[in-house]
């Protein structure tokens, strides 16, 4: 039973980053774009804690871990550039 139900839950995972996928990559501004980032790597770690689950298995959760702070630090960048038009704060004296 859950070995069928972690089945369905990777299809609909993998429909979810199918879609998000579409979106980065046609996303009409620069923060559809990243929030677009945001969800893919959210259902991205999604679908490794299924998997973690489906084989039993605790070695994939640090792998989900480290996949979730990537999509943190580049929302932190873009807003940056977005705010200020500048990533690196460089001193002009």
């Amino acid at each position: 039973m859950v070995a069928w139900a972690a089945v369905v839950a990777q299809a609909m995972i993998g429909l979810s980053l199918l879609l998000s996928a579409f979106r980065v990559v046609r996303g009409p501004t620069v923060l559809d774009r990243t929030a677009a980032f945001d969800t893919l790597s959210a259902n991205l770690v999604a679908l490794i804690a299924v998997e973690a689950i489906r084989d039993l298995t605790t070695v994939h959760f640090d792998l989900a871990l480290m996949i979730s702070l990537v999509p943190f630090v580049f929302s932190v960048v873009v807003a940056k550039f977005i705010v200020k038009g500048d990533i690196i704060e460089r001193d002009t004296n």
